[in-house]
């Protein structure tokens, strides 16, 4: 009998990785009250990879691209949207464009129109008329 009879086997097994391109809104957080944010472009294009059954179950809420706005004040400004990937194994590869401009502006507020009995009502709001009594 030559050698030892047993063998040792290692054996590794990996899930198939491969890539996604997905099409994301950017998202504004943390905006002062008063003001509101305009992206340009609206949406941004990020290709992802990883095990491809965690690919295959990403729903909308599981990557979002934001820009967080704390501190801000009206102006345009460039921004890199942070992507922000739920399941831990998924990786950015790439995001287009890098860039995007954050146009931040007041917030218009409600007109006031004049009723015909001289208060002032919001543009829009419902205005109640009361029946005339006998």
């Amino acid at each position: 009998m030559v050698g030892d009879p047993k063998v040792l086997v290692q054996v590794s097994i990996a899930a198939i990785e491969s890539s996604l391109a997905i099409s994301l809104p950017v998202e504004v957080i943390n905006l002062a009250p008063g003001l509101e944010a305009v992206s340009s472009p609206a949406t941004v294009s990020v290709i992802l990879s990883g095990p491809v059954p965690l690919l295959n179950t990403l729903g909308p809420t599981d990557v979002r691209a934001v820009v967080d706005l704390a501190g801000y004040e009206t102006g345009v400004y460039p921004f890199i949207p942070q992507i922000n990937i739920l399941p831990d194994r998924v990786k950015k590869v790439s995001i287009l464009p890098a860039t995007v401009e954050i146009t931040i502006r007041a917030a218009p507020t409600p007109t006031q129109t004049a009723t015909p009995n001289g208060t002032l009502v919001p543009q829009g709001s419902p205005t109640h008329t009361p029946a005339a009594t006998p």
